[in-house]
């Protein structure tokens, strides 16, 4: 995902209280705030897999998942573009 750094502050940047699904927290806001977005397969990145917590991954991402369905409505979480 990209974005100007403009934009990215005029929604407040990501949640600091989430590490996994900022991304989708942040897409959210960004449609509520009537920006668009589209899909570009040419842009690639690679990223580098670093393992810098302890304990079960799939509780954190759950809980996040969990947090956003709160914050935004179990509805907007599910239809989110």
């Amino acid at each position: 995902m990209l974005t100007y750094s403009k934009v990215f502050e005029q929604v407040g940047g990501y949640d600091p209280k989430l590490r996994d699904h900022d991304i989708q927290d942040l897409a959210i806001r960004l449609h509520e705030a009537g920006k668009q977005g589209y899909f570009d397969p040419s842009i690639s990145a690679i990223h580098t897999a670093v393992q810098v917590r302890h304990g079960n991954r799939n509780s954190s991402m759950a809980a996040a998942e969990f947090y956003i369905a709160r914050k935004h409505g179990l509805l907007k979480w599910l239809t989110a573009k």
